[in-house]
């Protein structure tokens, strides 16, 4: 599957494109999450939104229902201007789902923003080093199998395998044939 991208133009004729990775924008939807995931069900408002918004547009993210968090991360470009007030570049803001978002490109380049949004799981959260389950020992199980397996394992006989310098770009794939660049 494609990640679907959409276009939207303001009332003065500047773009907005909109990368949707997960969930649904203006009756565009990204490709079908796995059935027991949490975004499957709609009721979650999961959306994942990368948007490019060219020098001088504006675009307004749309309210949604519930209790959803939606978080706002500005990471590429110099002239955020979110409901007015000005944002740096690298900052997140959260701003409420219920009430639309007025984001606007105040600067001479294109800006860069992800939008991460959804309801909260309601779970309780572990995290250690690079693993988040709910309990402790989930944590230790996860940490148990990694050290046992690394998950599939690793088919090289040391950990910070390299190829040699003289061999260049290639891919080996899973059927054994090999592409050289």
């Amino acid at each position: 599957n494609t990640i679907p991208a959409v276009t939207f133009l303001d009332d003065n004729g500047k773009k907005t494109i909109i990368d949707i990775i997960a969930g649904t924008l203006s009756d565009t939807s990204a490709p079908a999450p796995p059935p027991d995931s949490w975004t499957s069900d709609v009721e979650n408002s999961v959306g994942i939104f990368k948007l490019k918004i060219e020098s001088g547009g504006t675009f307004v993210l749309p309210a949604i229902k519930g209790q959803a968090r939606r978080t706002i991360y500005f990471y590429h470009g110099n002239e955020l201007i979110l409901e007015g007030k000005r944002i740096n570049e690298y900052h997140a803001v959260e701003v409420r789902p219920e009430n639309d978002a007025t984001l606007h490109n105040d600067g001479s380049d294109e800006i860069k923003l992800l939008i991460l949004q959804g309801e909260p799981m309601k779970e309780p959260v572990v995290q250690h080093g690079p693993f988040v389950m709910n309990s402790l020992e989930e944590i230790q199980e996860t940490f148990e199998d990694f050290r046992k397996t690394q998950f599939g394992g690793w088919p090289w006989p040391k950990p910070g395998q390299v190829h040699d310098r003289e061999k260049g770009r290639f891919a080996k794939h899973a059927d054994g044939t090999e592409e050289i660049q």
